[in-house]
Order: C-alpha cells, then structure tokens, then sequence
C-alpha cells in the first residue's frame, strides 16, 4: 500500500513540475521583448512566398508608378497619397509614385466588396518564379471602409503598399511595431506611420 501511495505522489509531482513548466513557458512568451521578436519573426518570415517558396518582392532599384483609377476620392485618395509618402521613406532603393497610367503595372483602385462585409481592402500580385513582383493592384471596398477613420484609412493604404513591397502579416508578438497587422487584431491601428519591424525587414531585403 506505501508502495502505492509513493507512485501515485510521484505521479502527481510529475504532473505538479510539467504544469509549472508550462506556465512559465507562456509568461516566458508573453514577456518576449521587441528585440526577440524580431529575432524570432523577423527576415525572410516577415516577406510573403510565392508558389515556388521564394519571397515576393519589388525588384531593388525600381521605380512603382501606381495608377491612380479615377474611382478614387474623397478619403481613399487622400489615404493613398498618404501611404505612398510614408513608403517612401522605408529605404532609398524604390521610388514610388502616383504618376502611373492605365496601363502600369500598379493600381490603386476602388470597388464594392460582394463576398465580405469586413474586409477593407486586397492587394492582388503577379510574380515570376525568382519572386520578383511584375504586377500588383490593390483594392479598397468602399461599402466596408465608409465608416473608417481618417487613422484607420491611412493605416489601411500603407498596410496594403507594404504587401506590394511584400511584408506578410506579422505573428502577434511584434504588433507594436509593424503596420502589417491585420485589421481584425485588438491592436489595429496603433501605428500612422511603419513600425520598426516594417522598417528593419524591408532594410535587411532592399537596403537602406
């Protein structure tokens, strides 16, 4: 019977240590600092990967004259226009305008969203098999952002043109300091300008 009575205590010590370890696992995630952050979410897992696994991006040195579709106004322009000044402080290796015609291979355009009711907007892309992007259009559903905030327009423009550069939305743990976080998390939109995590990435892929 003591023989007994000392397993089933050493069982439940057992159970007692991994319940401890668990526990401190989770506070051990949840104190991580930005700095770990990065180092765990950051680089090449911060960048969207095509269907061949290599990262979508805009080849270094180009110049991306979005197209401005007449659709736009009122706060979606004035978001866009916004968006592009603030991208093009990232790094000095792209230029991007609002100079496009009709047939660039970026947009910016307006349209009523049918198959959802939270979505605020899209970035479509074309890419070749190195990963290098040679088309993008991004969307903005007007029915679902008519009630946006002027923040939460501007925050949407540049969360969409940080997808043409090809940042990838971010694990949770780096929410503060990226803009690439989706609209549906509780920290959406802190930021109105990129965050460091945005900024670090795109310099570590494109350079300063």
């Amino acid at each position: 019977m003591k023989t007994e009575s000392n397993h089933k205590q050493s069982i439940l010590l057992i159970v007692f240590l991994i319940a401890i370890l668990a526990l401190a696992a989770i506070f051990f995630t949840a104190c991580m600092s930005d700095e770990e952050a990065f180092d765990k979410y950051g680089r090449e897992k911060a960048f969207i990967k095509n269907s061949f696994g290599n990262i979508i991006h805009v080849e270094s040195g180009s110049q991306i004259n979005f197209y401005l579709d007449p659709s736009l106004n009122g706060k979606y322009l004035s978001a866009t226009k916004y968006a592009i000044a603030k991208a093009n402080t990232l790094t000095s290796k792209i230029t991007i305008t609002g100079n496009g015609s009709s047939s660039s291979q970026y947009s910016i355009s307006q349209s009523v969203n049918t198959e959802s009711s939270t979505t605020y907007a899209t970035t479509y892309w074309w890419s070749v098999m190195d990963g290098t992007v040679i088309k993008a259009k991004i969307v903005f559903y007007s029915n679902n952002m008519s009630g946006c905030s002027e923040r939460e327009c501007n925050y949407t423009a540049m969360h969409e043109i940080g997808h043409v550069l090809g940042l990838t939305h971010p694990n949770n743990d780096v929410k503060d300091d990226s803009v690439m976080v989706q609209s549906g998390n509780a920290a959406w939109p802190r930021l109105t300008d990129y965050g460091r995590f945005d900024r670090e990435n795109i310099h570590w892929y494109y350079g300063e």
